[in-house]
């Protein structure tokens, strides 16, 4: 029998689904679902919904979260236990000019004009995954929104045991991480710099 990293109990035709905050990272993976769904926070502190291809988003207790059918998805460890409210239905678009958190529709996390999307990303063979590469350098998306994008893909191909396109994305991956640790580094440099500057303009100051 296969083991959740929760436990769930029905009621009032929907699920209500608690998963500790002693579970494993591991056991949290990307899965998708056969059916629309909206999922409600009933209890939790800085727990996330990612989905494919987007940047994790923190789930506020009383919100709702639209996860459409075949939508690869994965929830993200917080502090104290997840309890949500999973119910199957129909997607409401927001129609323009309604404010985002409007019980009206059903989008509280999906975007009507998802621009943010990198589409085509694939992992069946490491052409694949080089061609998705490639895809993810040359779109506008901002260096994290890259690094999320091509970390979705991995766990996506290692999910289906494409171990050799999997690697493919954590070379990328890795390549993202070091390109994060020098512009850091430069800001710290940076910071250090105008420091200097301030401390030496205040001596002279002092000394006129």
């Amino acid at each position: 029998m296969k083991k959740y990293p929760f436990t769930q109990v029905e009621l009032n035709g929907g699920l209500i689904r608690e998963f500790s905050e002693k579970v494993s990272d591991n056991e949290l993976v990307w899965h998708r679902d056969r059916e629309d769904r909206i999922v409600k926070v009933i209890s939790g502190t800085c727990w996330q919904l990612q989905l494919e291809n987007c940047l994790p988003k923190t789930l506020t207790v009383g919100s709702s979260y639209f996860i459409p059918r075949g939508t690869y998805h994965r929830v993200i460890k917080g502090t104290a236990n997840l309890v949500v409210e999973i119910k199957e239905a129909k997607r409401k678009p927001r129609k323009k000019g309604q404010h985002r958190k409007s019980p009206s529709h059903s989008d509280l996390y999906t975007d009507e004009n998802p621009k943010g999307t990198i589409k085509g990303l694939k992992f069946a063979t490491v052409k694949d995954a080089e061609a998705s590469v490639r895809k993810i350098k040359s779109s506008s998306r901002s260096h994290n929104h890259k690094t999320q994008a091509a970390i979705a893909m991995e766990q996506r191909a290692k999910a289906a045991g494409k171990k050799s396109a999997a690697a493919v994305y954590r070379k990328f991956i890795e390549d993202q991480k070091e390109k994060t640790k020098k512009k850091n580094k430069q800001k710290k440099n940076e910071s250090l710099r105008k420091k200097v500057r301030a401390e030496l303009i205040r001596a002279h100051k002092n000394n006129i």
